[in-house]
C-alpha cells in the first residue's frame, strides 16, 4: 500500500527559536502556513534562509501487517534534516539533491500520526556545525543572488 503525504504540510521557519525542539511537541500552529510539498521553504516564507521546521499529520487506519516494512521516502532536503515520527527521532540525513528514506514502522500507530522534519542549511551563520562553504551548493551565493549564482535554497 502506498500512501501519499504530499498535501497540507505545516512549515515554520525555525530561526527565531532556534533551540526549541518540535520533534516532541509538533510545531506551532499559529506562526505554520500550509505548503504542498515538494517545494523549498523560501516559496512559501519570503526570503527564509537558515532553519526551517515541517509537520503533517494523517490518520492511518490499518497498521503495516508482520511482513511488511513502512517507509518514509524524501525526494531531497537541503542540507541537515532531522525526522521524527510521534515524538521519536527516526534518522538524519546530510545532502542536496540525492532521494533518502526511513523505516519508521516501529514508530506508527493505528489512528492519527505526526511526522515532524527540521531541515538547516547554513547562510551567513553557521548552523549545526557547518559553515556554507563545507556543504554542496552548486553556485548558489550565501546570501542574494547575482548573475550566473542562485539564491541559497533550503
Amino acid at each position: 500500500m502506498e500512501l501519499k503525504l504530499n498535501d497540507k504540510w505545516l512549515i515554520i521557519s525555525g530561526n527565531d527559536d532556534e533551540n526549541t525542539s518540535y520533534h516532541e511537541s509538533g510545531i506551532l500552529k499559529e506562526n505554520a502556513v500550509s505548503a504542498k510539498l515538494p517545494c523549498f521553504t523560501h516559496m512559501y516564507i519570503e526570503d527564509h534562509l537558515g532553519f526551517s521546521w515541517y509537520e503533517k499529520r494523517f490518520v492511518l487506519e490499518k497498521m503495516p501487517e508482520n511482513d511488511e516494512v513502512a517507509l518514509l521516502c524524501f525526494e531531497m532536503a537541503t542540507f541537515y534534516t532531522e525526522v521524527s515520527v510521534n515524538g521519536e527521532i527516526v534518522g538524519t540525513h546530510k545532502g542536496v539533491e540525492d532521494p533518502f528514506y526511513f523505516d519508521i514502522t516501529d514508530s506508527l500507530k493505528k489512528g492519527e500520526n505526526r511526522i515532524t522534519v527540521r531541515i538547516s542549511k547554513s547562510y551567513e551563520k553557521d548552523l549545526d556545525g557547518y559553515k556554507f562553504d563545507e556543504i554542496p551548493h552548486r553556485n548558489q551565493c550565501i546570501k542574494g543572488i547575482t548573475p550566473g549564482a542562485c539564491y541559497n535554497e533550503s
